[in-house]
């Protein structure tokens, strides 16, 4: 992450231990096995992560720790990036290699020319059905309960975009791809809808999640050194992680307004010229930080995140 972490002063643990960690995720465990390792190191202060990985995956996972669990709603929409090592030749229930094999297929007769007209045709989708195996709901159940009760249903297909991808490698029966994509795209459905646009099936074999927006695989530590010293040293602000989000100053008389509700007119925030509806609301001393959303020259409080001052 571009960015440089402001030092820790003399605060108390709970505001010390407020901001978040990039954490690079082992393949094995899931993304609560992450939290389940942190808790019992800082055990007073709420832990929680902005997009889940499969165990199957590796890779960059977010982790939101004290009031920081109150922004993941504005890292959900960001962009990720993924490189995928896709299995020809077979399809499983679930869409990644730990499924139950359904269905084997020639794969031989693929090639590279095959393969691209198939990658440049995915850039064009502006769908996607998402794995029966998956946490989404479907009449109110989860899927992934529902198939394995062995339920026939047909999950609804979701928006989404595929940003960006290009082939890595190619050595049949193995496919390695790198892409970018909108949130919701699950990585094991694009394997599967690979396979099915050659005709040979596919399915997920390794994932490794790389960038998620403007943070980096490269800036993450890894699980096994995790230690209360460590989460102080390499914790980021809250502040430096929503720096995209253009922020103003404000008195604290503003402030308690605010906190009551009220919404800031144009003439209290000065010339706006704002890209976003979303805006940091903050006092000089970093006391304070709301995120307000913009509308018909107005500023709305959307969500208080913290609020240190004293009554």
């Amino acid at each position: 992450m571009t960015c440089t972490k402001s030092p820790i002063i003399n605060k108390s643990e709970k505001t010390r231990l407020r901001g978040v960690l990039l954490l690079n995720k082992p393949v094995g465990v899931s993304s609560y096995d992450c939290i389940r390792k942190i808790k019992p190191i800082i055990p007073k202060i709420k832990i929680g992560h902005a997009g889940t990985l499969d165990p199957i995956a590796q890779g960059l996972l977010i982790i939101l720790l004290g009031e920081a669990t109150k922004i993941a709603q504005y890292l959900s929409f960001l962009d990720k990036e993924y490189i995928a090592k896709v299995r020809l030749g077979i399809t499983t229930d679930t869409d990644d290699i730990t499924g139950k094999v359904i269905k084997e297929s020639p794969y031989e007769h693929i090639n590279k020319e095959n393969i691209i007209n198939v990658i440049n045709s995915l850039k064009d989708i502006k769908t996607q059905q998402p794995p029966r195996y998956s946490a989404l709901k479907y009449q109110g159940k989860r899927m992934y309960d529902l198939a394995r009760q062995n339920i026939n249903f047909t999950p609804k297909a979701k928006p989404v975009k595929i940003k960006q991808i290009e082939i890595l490698g190619f050595n049949p029966p193995w496919l390695e791809i790198k892409t970018t994509v909108s949130k919701g795209t699950y990585i094991r459905a694009l394997a599967r809808d690979i396979g099915e646009f050659l005709g040979c099936g596919a399915t997920l074999e390794e994932l490794i999640r790389t960038k998620i927006g403007k943070f980096r695989i490269q800036d993450a530590i890894d699980l096994e050194n995790i230690s209360y010293e460590l989460i102080e040293k390499e914790m980021y602000s809250l502040n430096e992680v929503l720096n995209d989000i253009p922020a103003i100053v404000v008195s604290e008389t503003i402030i308690r307004k605010v906190l009551n509700g009220q919404p800031l007119s144009w003439t209290q925030t000065e010339d706006l010229h704002l890209e976003t509806d979303l805006i940091r609301i903050t006092d000089n001393q970093n006391r304070i930080l709301i995120i307000g959303k913009c509308k018909d020259n107005k500023i709305y409080p959307d969500r208080v995140i913290y609020a240190d001052l004293s009554d």
